[in-house]
Parts: C-alpha cells; structure tokens; sequence
C-alpha cells in the first residue's frame, strides 16, 4: 500500500502553492516580461586573414600588403600586428607597428607558401590585406589579385574550369595547428560533379593543399567551387589562369563571393570592350531569378535577359556584354530562393585579360584596400554603386613616406544618386609604390564598392579588381547574466 499524508497535512501544503503562486504572480505583473539578454558592441581583438600565395616563381612580381586603417574605435590600446608566410624555403615577416602603418612582402620571381596575417589588440580593427601579382611574360601575363581572406568553414567561389589550356587551382591553406578535412564540391552547367578526389581533403596544420580543376573536373569549361569544411578551419583561394596553346588568354584570382541569398549585388564590373558573362548557381532548388544592370545612367532589365530560370545545383550562363555596353557598374539579382553568383569579365584584343566580380556584402561601415598600384601605367578606379536609394561616401587615400609613416589624403567626398553606379579615377599620393584607398559610407545607401585596375599592353589591355566587404572593427558579444537555475539540478 502507498503511504498517504494525513488530511490536514495536505491541506496546509495546497495553502502554501496557493499563496506562492499569488506571490509569483504579483511579482511577474510588477516587473513585467523578463528581458531578453543584452548584447555589447566592442572593438574587435584579434583578426586573422590568409593569403594565398605570396609567390609561385613562375610571376614577375607579388606584393602581400597589409595595412592598419587609423581613425578607428579600439584603436587605443596596446595591440601588434605581422605578415608571416607559413613554413618554407623563402620565408619572410613583415609587421605593422601603430594605426596607419604597413608592412609588406615582395616576391619577385620566387616562390614562397601562403602568407597569415594576424593582427591582435588596439591593431585589430581596421587590419586589412590584400596580394597584388603583376606579370608581363609566360602563361600568367596579366595583373591577378586577391583579398587575404579569415578561415571560413563554407566558402563558395565561382568561377574557374577544366578545360584544355585552362588551368584553375584550389587552394586551401590552413594556418591553425590541428589538422582540417574539407570537401571540394563542384558544379557545372550539367549539375553536381562527381569528383571523389575532392572529399575529405586533409590539410595539414600550417600547411597549404592545391587541386587542380582540370584533374576534378576534366573538359567542364565553367565550374562553381563550394569548400565545405568538415573539421577545423581553412582559408580557400580559386587561381584561374587560360591560355591558347603558348598565348596567354586571361588570369586572375576568383574573389570569394557572398552566402548564397535571395538578393545579390556584384559590384565593381570594369569598364572598357570585351566580354561579361554572368554565372549563378541555386543550391537547393529550381530558382527564377530577375536581373538588373547598374550603370552610371541608371538601372534596368536588359532586353530578353530581364528574368534567368536557374535549374537546382546547375550553374546557369547569360551573357551581360551588350546590356553593360562597356560601361562600369554592378548586376543585382533578386530570386525566389536562395543563389549565389559571379560574373567573369575578358578584355578584348590580340592580348586578353580577364577579371572577376562576385556577390558582395553593402557597406555597413568603412571599406579599404591595400596595395594599390602606385606604378605609372597603372590606373585604378574605385566604382561605387546603389541599387537602392543612392548615398554618399568618403574616399580617403594612404600613402607612406620611406620611413613607413602613413600620410592620409583630405576625403573626396562621392556621391551616388538612387540606382547609378559611379566610377572614380584616383591618382597615387606622390611618391608612393603602393597605396590604400578607404572608403567610408556617410549617407544613404546601401551601397557597394569594388576596385578596378587596368594596364594598356601592346594590342591589348591587362586588368584586375574585386568587390570590397566592410572592415572588422567591432563584433558584438551577448552579456551574460546570473542565473541560479544553472545550479540547481531537476
């Protein structure tokens, strides 16, 4: 038989719930709803980027630049920051020591592994770098260039082939000290490749792996690279480089292009003659996508290309070149699901060049690159565009003196009217070999920015450029609140 409490016993206990739920009740109506947990924005204290190749020996010259963006929260405090190339032959570091300062690494004709960039304390927000390569001979003639990117554990790229005469590497550089297992998956215009030799891809602790696409991929003339990591963490770099038999036709770095998403912008298409083709992958299912140009005489949806069907896991084409009419500008999309997108542009002439665009992140904050060709013939734009309301940003050029010492510009103030794309020239503070432009939003917007950078070469003309994405400089941490419930076991 079950033991039972005698009658007066549970009278007194139902009292008792009774009067502690009334209390509870009056405490609830007195405070109110329990507030969620408050998060805090600080100033970021630690960045980490990778660059991926700082040399191949077969390339003129690469410059790994890095530089601190001054002006910015956080920056009062003790802080350092350094270049480093991983474990190698050619190694070589180079550091950053106050904001607005630099450091950079030059290969010339030498191959040398990935560079890390780390940058920590009062030298963290603000820390950018960038690899700028230059060429004038062999199967790599052209410019190629590339944002040092933070390991990521799902990064997409588009861009890139298997082709004869084409030869696209993967790079996947991992600069921590366990080792990362990843999965190279690809996809072309048929859908999902096969390609076992891409799964399960070990990288060891601060080491670099490269794949071939042309070994993954054989005769697939235009892929889309999707780096999932299953373990630890990688940085990924997509290298495209084509040619006619000995004649070079075209190279550069595909940038890392923005999570896939039902509204994409493209930002910092070049101007000048030649091709543009747009390439956009739907990932989970059949998505019907609009398209829009935006150019500095407004936006709008070219004729017969105002809608794109792109079938699941397929890589959809359509060709932008009479739509841009050699103009700059940028490609929104806007789909019903989820894609994610780049565009591959080739100059036009005996000699062919190309460059890259990819689905890109508004300015939320302040914007930079580094290592901008200061060289004469080299001429750099910076192309902003709203696909929205229009908006207004500050530019702002760093130069260095020989002694390293960061000599700002006075900001040129850009305005951008609803729906245009602006397209500005900057000349390289004097004396400088290389230089820093920031870009800082002021009004409006969204907006989205890119660098171009174009050099005239006998019967042709070689190019580069990449979209831009805001600088770190604050990351929000949740408060945290005491919570005795924690402690006590149910």
């Amino acid at each position: 038989m079950r033991a039972q409490l005698p009658p007066i016993r549970v009278g007194l206990i139902a009292v008792g719930i009774v009067i502690l739920l009334a209390l509870i009740g009056t405490a609830v109506a007195r405070s109110g709803p329990a507030a969620p947990p408050s998060s805090v924005v600080v100033p970021v204290g630690s960045v980490t980027v990778v660059c991926p190749e700082a040399g191949s020996g077969d390339v003129d010259t690469v410059r790994t630049s890095a530089a601190v963006v001054p002006g910015l929260p956080g920056q009062d405090r003790p802080g350092a920051a350094v270049l480093r190339t991983q474990a190698g032959d050619a190694s070589a570091t180079a550091t950053v020591t106050a904001p607005g300062g630099q450091a950079e690494i030059v290969s010339t004709q030498l191959a040398r592994p990935a560079v890390v960039g780390h940058a920590d304390g009062g030298l963290a927000p603000g820390f950018v770098a960038d690899q700028f390569g230059v060429d004038g001979r062999g199967r790599d003639r052209g410019l190629a260039s590339t944002a040092c990117q933070s390991p990521a554990a799902d990064q997409w790229f588009v861009g890139g082939g298997g082709t004869t005469g084409r030869v696209s590497r993967v790079i996947l550089v991992n600069a921590d000290e366990a080792a990362a297992q990843v999965d190279v998956l690809l996809v072309g215009p048929a859908g999902p490749i096969e390609a076992p030799a891409g799964r399960g891809v070990v990288v060891p602790p601060g080491g670099r792996t490269t794949l071939r696409l042309d070994a993954l991929a054989p005769g697939v003339a235009d892929l889309a690279v999707h780096v999932a990591v299953r373990s630890g963490r990688v940085a990924a770099g997509v290298h495209d480089s084509e040619s006619a038999g000995i004649d070079p036709r075209g190279v550069d770095w595909v940038p890392l292009a923005a999570a896939p998403a039902t509204r994409v912008v493209l930002p910092a298409i070049p101007a000048g003659a030649g091709s543009r083709v747009l390439q956009v992958v739907s990932p989970t299912a059949d998505a019907r996508v609009a398209i829009r140009v935006v150019t500095g005489s407004g936006a709008f949806s070219p004729a017969g290309q105002e809608n794109l069907d792109a079938p699941r896991a397929r890589l959809s084409s359509v060709d932008l070149t009479a739509a841009l009419g050699g103009a700059a500008g940028a490609v929104e999309l806007t789909s019903d699901v989820p894609v994610v997108a780049g565009l591959r542009a080739r100059s036009a002439g005996a000699v062919i060049d190309e460059s890259y665009s990819a689905g890109a992140s508004p300015l939320t904050g302040p914007a930079a690159v580094t290592g901008l060709p200061g060289q004469p013939g080299l001429a750099t734009s910076i192309v902003v565009s709203a696909s929205g309301a229009g908006g207004a940003a500050d530019l702002t050029l760093l130069g260095y003196t020989a002694a390293g010492v960061a000599v700002p510009t006075p900001p040129r103030r850009i305005d951008v009217a609803d729906a245009t794309t602006v397209a500005v020239g900057v000349t390289p503070p004097p004396g400088a070999a290389w230089f820093t432009a920031v870009l800082t939003p002021v009004a409006g917007g969204p907006l989205y920015a890119g660098h171009t950078v174009t050099q005239p070469v006998p019967n042709g003309v070689a190019m580069t450029g990449y979209p831009w994405s805001p600088l770190r400089v604050t990351v929000v941490v949740p408060a945290v609140d005491a919570d005795l419930a924690v402690t006590l076991r149910r």
